[in-house]
């Protein structure tokens, strides 16, 4: 019994973060994940730049995932992911349909389109939120989402003709 309580704080001392207790609404999100990859960083370019005022916008993003937990059984540790994408957008709102192209770590790829939220936070933080549905390749079917925390938005840079440009952090992944 010491073996197995002392091999359980060992395991749980490798998970990041540590033990965390789930709200019901999260526990019941957590039963319904096939795959989530919580660690990763992401980077971004916005043609042109994010202004105050909202105008048509392309974008480029490019990011890497790890340390997933994988329920589907396809043995997935990790992802590599192009975003590209297009519509209006500023740095307090936008209206952009992204592509995403995910390369898995099994060596397989899937390919999702669907919605792309920037959520401007008053402490100089911004969330980015795509949200898309796995259109071909593996999991055809299934909800992509991709949360991106910009802790380090200079924006002032919203205030210039030439906008924000570029943008990056770290990045979660969820496969539902």
């Amino acid at each position: 019994m010491r073996m197995k309580l002392a091999t359980m704080l060992a395991a749980l001392a490798l998970v990041p973060g540590g033990l965390a207790f789930a709200s019901p609404a999260s526990a019941a999100s957590a039963d319904t994940s096939l795959l989530s990859c919580p660690l990763g960083t992401q980077n971004t370019h916005y043609t042109p730049g994010l202004t105050q005022a909202t105008r048509p916008t392309s974008f480029r993003s490019d990011g890497v995932v790890g340390a997933c937990v994988d329920l589907s059984g396809h043995g997935i540790a990790g992802a590599a992911y192009t975003i590209t994408g297009q519509g209006t957008a500023g740095c307090l709102e936008s209206n952009l349909a992204p592509t995403t192209v995910i390369n898995w770590s099994n060596g397989q790829s899937s390919t999702t389109k669907g919605t792309l939220t920037i959520q401007a936070k008053p402490n100089g933080t911004s969330v980015v939120i795509t949200q898309s549905k796995v259109v071909s390749g593996e999991f055809v079917g299934s909800t992509v989402t991709q949360t991106i925390v910009l802790t380090s938005v200079d924006l002032l840079a919203c205030l210039t003709p030439t906008g924000l440009t570029d943008t990056s952090g770290p990045v979660t992944l969820t496969l539902t």
